[in-house]
């Protein structure tokens, strides 16, 4: 579908295209990204509403495209000729392509006098937008769920701020000042966030630190709510929840009919609209006149031709027609826009004035609209406030994450909430890197080609397959997060066949393990990490794996056994086990040339962690 200026007035969100200026693009295309990325609504489960926001998504490059054309004068308003306009070809179009360029001589001299006297002359006032309802927006806010997640950010950053106040009062009340101003500016921002089209009518620049705070809050939620997954008493889980539960009861008690109170207010308010006047001479536009006149003769169009052959028979007597002003007429077309023609290719800026088509009167009764709605907003808020003061913890799946909305389902959403760790990512075996990993593809709608993957995302319900490729959708903590754990299975899978038998290690040998079996701890010792499994039988097989490659002492054990590991519930496979540090760093120095994810560790039956790297 070909863009229309009108479409990119209402996706890049411009009221007033007066104030805007080239130099503002970039940001305007920032803001417009987030506005639209998908992920802003994937917590809704619509397939539709998703395809419809990728759709504006992809499109915001071409829109800021068009808008920057108009800017520079690129981008012509109007149809080339006006309805009134009826030619007559009388002159095969080899005839006058043959005539052409004495054609264009003639009109490029005559186009001065033309202007100037404004022979056959009239002006059109142009409708290039017609804008878009505030109400509109009104629907669009409530619908991404801004305003309740603000709601969750702000409770948990009052819990975890007020609690770092205290601590700091205590240690140095300066200390505790400034841990106070920064917990009052997240207040504030949460307070922004739950406004109405706070990200509209807030400044751009303020949107970023907005932002921000809101992600403490929500990162908190996050951490409190992996923990009470974890823990083995459900009713943690549900009271980490609750802040959310009673966000969703404010924006279905409160703020649903303070929306529709704000959607009455505004009624059938309309920002963005945008006109222009274009000056047609003998039904053409002056644009399109100038095109005519100075476009090759050889790669012009058969209805070119014409329109230059009329054109000339209209124009050319204007010298001798001195006082003809009989069509000296202004016209205005407010009610129907005429059909567009962008010529793209023109480099003279379209002649004529530009009027913005909000009047400042307008204007100004938008600002007042949109103060009321604040205030109405304000005192909702307020009492939302209060009852929050009597709730201690609800369920978000949702995060606000680098300036956009995530939704994480899935077995492992954190590949999409922050930055993974390399610690945590060893403890995981090779199957599961891989889920967590595609899982990020998956959250996107990438279409799998792999048919172990394809099987496996199928039977989740959350998955909706669209996109060959999603690339482009990943935020930059997903993108880091899938070039780590590339890395991370790229390094067990050498771990597990790249130690080849042509290069022996000399290790030394353990009596009390049998090579069959699960290591028998027989003392403190020291042993070389290679992978990690939640299976028993996969930890068997990658030690086989290992013994057939030539490292007769390779085993494995079952971490939770020994108090100096880390007391997660997976089976380590290893080399080893050496009665002492030096002799497991010499043997890990010499296998780190070919893997460098290997470490050392010691395996003791005491508390107290000690690796090798």
């Amino acid at each position: 579908m070909e863009m229309s200026f009108d479409f990119a007035i209402e996706l890049l969100e411009i009221s007033d295209i007066s104030k805007v200026a080239i130099q503002d693009i970039p940001s305007i295309e920032k803001k417009a990204k987030k506005r639209w990325h998908p992920d802003r609504v994937t917590h809704l489960n619509d397939p539709k509403i998703t395809k419809e926001y990728t759709g504006k998504f992809q499109r915001i490059e071409e829109a800021c495209q068009l808008i920057a054309a108009f800017l520079q004068g690129t981008y012509h308003a109007g149809e080339a000729f006006t309805q009134t306009c009826k030619t007559v070809y009388e002159e095969p179009e080899e005839i006058i392509r043959k005539n052409a360029r004495n054609i264009q001589q003639t009109l490029r001299e005559l186009w001065s006098i033309i202007r100037e006297r404004k022979y056959k002359w009239e002006e059109k006032e142009v409708v290039l937008s017609d804008g878009f309802k505030l109400k509109d927006m009104l629907s669009e806010d409530f619908k991404e769920d801004i305003a309740m997640l603000s709601v969750v950010s702000f409770f948990y950053g009052l819990v975890s701020l007020g609690l770092l106040t205290a601590i700091g009062s205590l240690i140095n009340p300066t200390l505790g000042v400034i841990v106070s101003i920064i917990w009052a500016v997240q207040a504030l921002s949460c307070i922004i966030g739950f406004l109405p089209l706070s990200r509209f009518w807030f400044p751009h620049a303020g949107q970023d630190i907005i932002f921000r705070f809101i992600n403490f809050g929500l990162g908190i939620y996050h951490w409190a709510e992996e923990q009470g997954q974890n823990s083995t008493k459900p009713w943690v889980l549900l009271l980490v929840r609750i802040p959310v539960l009673f966000a969703k009861l404010i924006k279905y008690v409160l703020l649903f009919p303070l929306y529709e109170l704000a959607k009455a207010i505004v009624g059938h308010k309309v920002l963005g609209i945008v006109k222009k006047k274009v000056n047609y001479y003998a039904d053409a536009a002056d644009w399109y006149i100038e095109q005519l006149i100075n476009n090759n003769p050889d790669q012009m169009t058969r209805d070119e031709l014409f329109h230059l052959s009329y054109i000339y028979s209209e124009l050319s007597d204007v010298k001798a027609n001195t006082n003809d002003n009989s069509r000296h007429t202004s016209y205005s077309a407010t009610s129907e826009k005429p059909p567009q023609d962008k010529g793209q290719n023109g480099t003279e800026k379209a002649t004529g004035t530009y009027t913005n088509a909000t009047p400042k009167q307008q204007v100004s009764e938008n600002k007042f609209a949109g103060i009321a709605i604040a205030c109405i907003l304000v005192i909702g808020l307020s009492l939302g406030i209060y009852f929050l003061f009597f709730n201690k913890s609800s369920k978000a799946t949702e995060l606000v994450q680098g300036d956009i909305l995530l939704s994480v389902p899935g077995k492992y959403p954190q590949g999409s909430q922050r930055i993974l760790t390399v610690e945590e990512l060893e403890s995981m075996n090779q199957y599961d890197l891989k889920i967590l990993r595609n899982e990020i593809y998956a959250r996107h709608g990438l279409l799998f080609t792999n048919e172990e993957m394809k099987q496996y995302f199928n039977l989740q319900d959350w998955y909706k397959p669209q996109y060959a490729e999603v690339n482009t959708y990943l935020t930059e903590i997903e993108k880091k997060n899938a070039m780590l754990l590339k890395r991370i299975e790229k390094a067990k899978t050498e771990a597990e066949n790249n130690i080849s038998a042509n290069e022996p290690v000399p290790l030394t040998t353990n009596p009390t393990k049998n090579a069959s079996e699960k290591f028998v701890y027989a003392g403190p010792c020291y042993i070389i990490v290679t992978a990690s499994y939640v299976n028993e039988n996969d930890a068997i097989n990658a030690m086989e794996k290992m013994k057939s490659a030539g490292n007769a002492n390779a085993g494995y054990l079952w971490i939770p056994d020994y108090p100096s590991l880390s007391g997660k519930q997976f089976y380590t496979t290893f080399l080893g086990p050496f009665t002492s540090r030096e002799e497991c760093a010499a043997n890990l120095h010499s296998l780190q040339k070919k893997n460098k994810s290997l470490y050392g560790v010691k395996v003791s039956t005491e508390t107290g962690r000690e690796e090798i790297h």
